[in-house]
């Protein structure tokens, strides 16, 4: 061993770094990571997000809205629905605390194109931002973002935006594509130290 802490192996056979030390939070995210795995990375084919990292009150937003029937997603509403408000928060706070889990792909073109459509709301980095209801976006997997895209601009959640269904309706499908690669290839996240 070098020293380091220890790892476990989950889903997707990757070691990782344990995720947390909140028992509570871990114990509530048990029932979510069926679909969203243990250590949160979601799905590579897209059909479940990327959990890891996401901003607490995104989350909490999130869980709330599908509480309260807003959000159509037939899988999720019997979970959210549950739960207690103290529930949610301890499940957004042990998500927002996971590790990242790293992601698979390299490169991508889209940083210039992101910049132009997105960053207004969700970040120059893709981090998402709270007091817009913007998710974090770095290192979410390509199928999922070109999922909620088309969602998006059809309205099938009834949660949508109209300003980001506008943008998103603007883009062409490789457009959509070059942003979507480029998120996920993690590329947006900020250097070590900057």
């Amino acid at each position: 061993s070098d020293g380091g802490p220890p790892t476990v192996a989950v889903a997707s056979d990757r070691p990782v770094a344990p995720a947390s030390t909140d028992q509570e939070g871990a114990a509530l995210f048990a029932a979510c990571a069926s679909c969203h795995m243990a250590d949160g990375s979601g799905r590579a084919d897209g059909s479940v997000p990327r959990l890891a990292g996401q901003r607490e009150a995104i989350v909490v937003a999130k869980l709330d809205r599908l509480r309260r029937g807003e959000v159509y997603l037939p899988l999720m509403i019997p979970f959210a629905r549950a739960l207690t408000d103290a529930d949610v928060h301890k499940i957004a706070r042990y998500v927002a605390a996971l590790p990242e889990p790293p992601t698979a792909s390299t490169g991508g073109q889209g940083a210039d194109l992101y910049a132009a459509t997105c960053a207004a709301c969700h970040g120059r980095s893709a981090e998402g931002d709270d007091a817009r209801l913007a998710p974090r976006l770095c290192g979410q997997q390509a199928p999922y973002v070109l999922r909620r895209m088309q969602e998006t601009i059809d309205d099938r959640r009834g949660d949508a935006d109209p300003a980001m269904a506008a943008i998103v309706s603007s883009l062409d499908e490789a457009q959509r594509a070059t942003i979507a690669a480029w998120l996920a290839a993690g590329s947006c996240a900020p250097e070590a130290g900057s």
